[in-house]
């Protein structure tokens, strides 16, 4: 090893040499080149985290999600929803999106008059700020969605973006057309951002 360093010190031009056309035979590749970032590649084959991760996944499903975060003083105010119901209209038809998941589709079980109602949160707007926030305190009494998609104690809410199985679109594509569409909640929420 020492020899060889005393050589390229004392070759330094063939050292350079050497290293750039490495350089370029490994660039010519470049292109090729994909960064997967995924629980189950980390995980040691046939291992017992590697199993229980199978099992878990089996049970429970491998869905990706990708949540919205909207923050706002007024999260049910009609013009906001409206502007929001249009752009999750926006983001379910994107081809990588498999549903979006909401306040306007998960279901308020409640009984009215005796019978069963499982309409969703928002099946219609909220028509003064009383109702907003009757909706927002009974929504964030439901486990299922409290931490999830509206925050207990902050004017935060969220939506899950569901993405398609298997689906052949890259991490750039999905940004940009996630990006693009929750554009327009600026100026209706603000923090309003894409994550996961």
């Amino acid at each position: 090893m020492n020899r060889l360093l005393t050589y390229f010190s004392n070759h330094p031009l063939i050292g350079l040499s050497i290293v750039l056309l490495l350089s370029l035979l490994f660039s010519a590749k470049l292109a090729e080149l994909e960064i997967r970032i995924s629980a189950e590649e980390m995980l040691v084959q046939h291992d017992e985290e590697h199993r229980f991760y199978d099992r878990t996944r089996r049970l429970f499903g491998d869905e990706q999600v990708i949540l919205v975060y909207m923050q706002s003083q007024r999260l049910l105010a009609p013009e906001k929803l409206a502007v929001l119901k249009e752009v999750i209209g926006e983001i379910e038809t994107l081809p990588f999106v498999d549903r979006v998941e909401s306040l306007f589709t998960i279901p308020w079980v409640k009984t009215v008059d005796g019978y069963l109602d499982k309409k969703p949160y928002l099946e219609k707007l909220p028509a003064d700020p009383g109702e907003e926030e009757r909706i927002l305190a009974e929504a964030r009494r439901n486990p299922f969605i409290r931490h999830v998609l509206i925050s207990p104690e902050r004017d935060v809410m969220a939506i899950a973006v569901i993405m398609k199985p298997g689906g052949d679109q890259n991490d750039q594509a999905i940004t940009r057309g996630l990006d693009e569409a929750v554009a327009r909640l600026k100026g209706f929420y603000e923090p309003v951002f894409a994550i996961g």
